[in-house]
This record gives structure tokens, sequence and C-alpha cells, in this order.
């Protein structure tokens, strides 16, 4: 029998193709390069792959962005939107979903956690009562606990004098009781109050900064207008007066008679109260009657008259002052940023 040959096929039949047949299987096949796909235009313009390479790396870097967004939003939503605390802080559940479509749109990380920590400032101001109507029932409580209390205190002083016998003394102490609980309560009061003020002022400073320079803007405007101006001119002649000459003898004319303050001081409010010669005797002397009669005239006549003009621009004051800080209260209140804040 002849040798093996890999040339021969059947009984001595050769074929030339042979072969190229059999080295084709004893090479491995070669594996085909996978590269990106081109858009036909791509291909036309002769743009390379590194475009392709570069693309897919923003594509990638920005759904990591998101997916760290809404990681960040469930977190929250885990600890403040169960219902009984949506229940207790009065919170839409849908909001959340109107917070995750802005996150949507947030693509920069510092932006977002920016963002993310207002939102959460508000919603602790919300469990702390600071919102609007929170401040104006703890206000309008105070003052309802000061009357009460003055009140209370007014009927204990009227019969703190009066001979009382045993039935008498029994109410008077009541009374004192009641008045020491209205203390507290009003106390507790106006603790609620000023917590509730710290808290929406703390809110109030996580605003956008444009929203920041429009408030401080505003209330710029107001104070430098011409009710502004005026109100703050009446404030400080009021605490003038009230300081200077409503605590009836005005000064220790002995002691205050050789400063050199007091002379100025009555140059300046009373310079008909400095007298020349006359009953006084030879040189300068201030007469104690002339400062009297001013004092009054002070106290009964100009006290009043300036106060009405205060009281009647205060209202006209605040209402502007109001407008001016509208759009950082209603950022606030709802945490949403909208075309009309701005």
């Amino acid at each position: 029998m002849p040798p093996f040959d890999p040339k021969t096929l059947h009984d001595g039949e050769t074929t030339d193709a042979a072969p190229a047949a059999v080295v084709a299987v004893e090479e491995p096949p070669k594996r085909k390069r996978r590269t990106a796909k081109k858009t036909p235009q791509r291909a036309e313009t002769g743009a390379g792959d590194h475009v392709d390479e570069i693309l897919h790396e923003e594509s990638l870097r920005e759904k990591r962005r998101i997916v760290a967004a809404h990681a960040v939003l469930n977190r929250l939503a885990d600890r403040n939107q169960d219902a009984a605390n949506c229940q207790r802080l009065d919170i839409d559940p849908e909001e959340w979903r109107l917070v995750a479509a802005v996150f949507d749109d947030v693509r920069n990380e510092p932006e977002l956690r920016r963002v993310i920590s207002s939102r959460q400032g508000v919603l602790q101001a919300i469990a702390n009562g600071a919102t609007r109507e929170e401040i104006s029932a703890a206000e309008t409580a105070l003052a309802e606990a000061v009357r009460a209390e003055n009140e209370a205190a007014a009927t204990v002083d009227d019969l703190a004098g009066v001979e009382a016998g045993p039935v008498l003394l029994q109410q008077i102490q009541r009374l004192e009781a009641r008045l020491a609980g209205l203390r507290k309560t009003r106390a507790e009061a106006q603790s609620h109050l000023n917590r509730a003020r710290s808290q929406f002022a703390m809110v109030c400073s996580r605003a956008p900064k444009e929203l920041q320079r429009r408030r401080d803007e505003g209330v710029a405007d107001v104070h430098r207008s011409e009710e502004g101006v005026r109100l703050q001119v009446l404030d400080r002649k009021i605490d003038g007066i009230r300081s200077r000459w409503a605590s009836g003898r005005v000064y220790k004319w002995a002691h205050e008679a050789t400063s050199g303050a007091w002379w100025c001081f009555l140059a300046r409010e009373c310079p008909a109260a400095i007298v020349t010669g006359g009953r006084h005797g030879p040189g300068r002397h201030i007469d104690a009657t002339v400062i009297e009669e001013f004092r009054r005239d002070q106290v009964q006549r100009v006290l009043p008259e300036l106060l009405a003009e205060a009281d009647e621009l205060r209202p006209r004051v605040a209402a502007m002052l109001e407008e001016a800080e509208a759009p950082v209260h209603a950022w606030a209140a709802t945490g949403c940023l909208t075309l009309e804040m701005l």
C-alpha cells in the first residue's frame, strides 16, 4: 500500500485546489475589529472613530450624573415623603415628581447639591412652622397673650390697695395664679414667634442669588423713596422725644448745668432756654421754666402729631417692602423658582 499522500483524494485522483483548502483549514480565523458605526454623513466627511468615542464618553458621564441625582432624590424622598410625614407637613406628593423633573434638567453637580440643600431647608422650615401663615398666627397669639396678661395685671394692681376679706383674698390669689400662667403663655408665644421668624429668615437666606439681589435692590429703593425717608426721619424724631423729653424731669439741673454737652444740647433743641442777664444776673443762664414748657409742648403736642403721621405712612412703607420681598417669600414658601419671581 502506497504511503499516505494528502494530495490524493480517491484512488489516485488529485486536484490543485486541495492544498489551498487544507491550508485554509489549518489557519485560525482572524477576528474582525469592532468599530463604531458611522453615520452616512461622517463616512462622507471622513470623521474618524475619535469623535464617536468622545461623544460616547460624554453620554456615559451624563447618564451617571442623572443616576446620581435620582439616587440623592430617592434618599431625600425616603426620609421625607412617607404618607404620614406628607400629611403632617401638608406637602403634595406630586410635588416630588415635579422636583424630579427639575433635577433631570440640572446638569452640573454643584448646582444639583445646592438645589437639594435648599429644598431640604424648605422642608425643615415647614416642619418647624416657619411659613408666613404660621408667623402671622404666632404674632396674633402673642398679641392676645400680652393683652390678657396686661388686663390681669391691671386687675391685680387695682385690688392691691383694697382691704380684702377671705373671699376677695382668695379671688386675688386666683388672679395672681392666672397671671403667672398668662405670663408663661406669653413667653411661649414669644419663643414660638422668634423660632418661626428665625427659621423663615434661614430659608430666605438660601434663596438663589438673583432673588437675593432683586430683594436687596427693592428694599433699598423703598428706603430711598419719599415715604421711606420721611418715615425714617419721623422715627428718629419720635425716639428722640421719648428718650430726652418724655421722662418727666429731663435732667438733674445741678449736675448737668455745668456740662458743655448740656449747653450744646439746649442750644440745638431749645435755644430759648438759654438767657443772658435779666433776673438771673449777669452772664448766661438756663431758664428751667422755659425748658419745662418746651418739654410739655414736645410731649403733649409734637409727639402725638409725629405718631399720627408715622402711623399713616407705616402701612404704605410696609406694603412696599412686602412687594419687594415677595419673590423671596414665595420661594421660601414653595421652594420652587418660577418665571413670575424673576
